[in-house]
């Protein structure tokens, strides 16, 4: 599938999920739309609907505390990674996540079966925003994953009145396999992670700048020979 390229915005790279200040939410205020046609377009595969959003990548000035829910979904379904928007996927070593502080709950490793909103990323890119991303200067973990499987997602639920939607205040997260996605407007797609080996992202970032440009496979680097730490 076509993917964008790498934007900066005054000399600094923004990545691909940012939200721009151009952008704003265009959801009505009362979900299950009654004009059918916008309600098809509003929803996904698995029939949730999501939240509407104006795009404007490229135009005025990016908001790297916002994250857009369509392109954050594309990202997070299409393994592409959140900052260049290029294919991630890697199928020898396992696709690299590098997941950032969350609240006062401390961080540990990755583990498997961890839910992730955080798209995955290239070593290049991931040291890159780890330079300039508040969130994961104050703490990151990092992991190959062999398989990434899209579990569900997050967003506001609502609950079922006799006349109209009612919205909870709390966010939820929602697996596909849940009736209860039928109640839900999203704003993030969450990845499962299964095999997940944890690695240094200075060993991940010093391998990438060692790789050549095309590979040649009659040869193996020893970052490639090594197993992850």
């Amino acid at each position: 599938m076509a993917t964008e390229t790498l934007l900066t915005h005054k000399g600094v790279p923004v990545p691909a999920v940012t939200g721009w200040s151009v952008e704003r939410e265009m959801t009505p205020r009362v979900i299950g739309f009654a004009d059918a046609s916008l309600d098809l377009r509003a929803r996904d595969p698995w029939k949730v609907l999501w939240r509407l959003w104006t795009l404007g990548r490229g135009k005025g000035e990016p908001e790297f505390k916002a994250v857009h829910p369509l392109r954050q979904r594309r990202a997070a379904l299409y393994t592409l990674c959140q900052v260049c928007d290029q294919p991630a996927e890697d199928e020898e070593r396992g696709t690299l996540f590098v997941l950032g502080a969350n609240g006062t709950a401390g961080l540990g490793a990755i583990q498997d079966l961890e839910l992730a909103s955080e798209p995955p990323v290239h070593p290049r890119c991931a040291i890159e925003a780890i330079a300039r991303c508040p969130h994961l200067r104050n703490g990151h973990v990092a992991a190959r994953v062999q398989w990434p499987v899209p579990w569900g997602v997050r967003g506001t639920r609502y609950g079922l009145t006799r006349s109209w939607p009612k919205q909870r205040p709390e966010q939820v997260n929602v697996s596909y396999a849940s009736e209860d996605r039928r109640l839900v407007l999203a704003d993030r797609v969450l990845i499962e992670l299964h095999g997940c080996q944890p690695v240094d992202l200075a060993e991940e970032a010093r391998c990438a700048q060692l790789a050549p440009p095309e590979r040649d496979l009659t040869q193996t680097t020893a970052c490639e020979r090594s197993e992850p730490a």
